[in-house]
This record gives structure tokens, sequence and C-alpha cells, in this order.
């Protein structure tokens, strides 16, 4: 025995527009460039310069005003905007001794890949 289904007849009058629009373009590659890098010990509670810049991984173009996240061991601490150049840099000291992973990461949009 087959199962049934409500069905409603469609006769020769009935039409439906269907609009077929072209794909986005793939999102381009990002790469986050690090120009001051962290030392790699510090004393507690002394500061240090994490510097870099945000940039397109394919033409090198530096990419301005995009949103970017610092992120130590696995919980974001800060957060900002890329400037001029694609520019981001942050001040950071610790209150305990430990080792520390330290990166920042871009999250992408409707052009760029995160990274």
């Amino acid at each position: 025995m087959s199962p049934t289904r409500d069905v409603t007849p469609m006769s020769r009058t009935d039409s439906y527009t269907v609009v077929a629009e072209e794909a986005p373009p793939p999102k381009r590659e990002t790469r986050m460039v690090v120009t001051t890098p962290p030392p790699s010990s510090v004393i507690t509670g002394q500061e240090f310069e994490l510097r870099g810049y945000l940039e397109d991984a394919v033409s090198g173009y530096r990419l301005e005003y995009k949103h970017h996240r610092l992120i130590i061991n696995d919980v974001e601490v800060g957060s900002g905007f890329t400037g001029i150049l694609g520019v981001w840099g942050y001040l950071i000291s610790f209150d305990a001794p430990g080792t520390y992973t330290i990166y920042v990461t871009f999250d992408g949009d409707d052009t760029y890949e995160g990274c």
C-alpha cells in the first residue's frame, strides 16, 4: 500500500516566476602580519606592544577599517578596527606568571575571508 499525499493539481494556466541570480564572487583571502612580535618572556605587570596589519593575501593591499580581535588563551580580551594602512596594535601585560597563547584574528566580512 502506498502512502497518500495531499497534492494540489496544477493546470497549464498556473505559472511561477523564478529569479536566477549569479553566485556572489568568492571571498578574497586575508593575512594578519605581525610587525612587532611579543617578547619570549616578560616580568608580570610589564607592558609590551603587539603590532601588525591586515592585508589582502593575494594583492598585498592593506585593509583599512576592518574589525579584529585580540585573543589570549582562547579568550577575547580586546577588539578594534584596523586604521589607515590596515594597522592594528595592542599594549599587553600579564598579572600572573604563566604561558600565554596570543593572536589577533579577523572574522571576515562580505568581501574577505577571516584569518
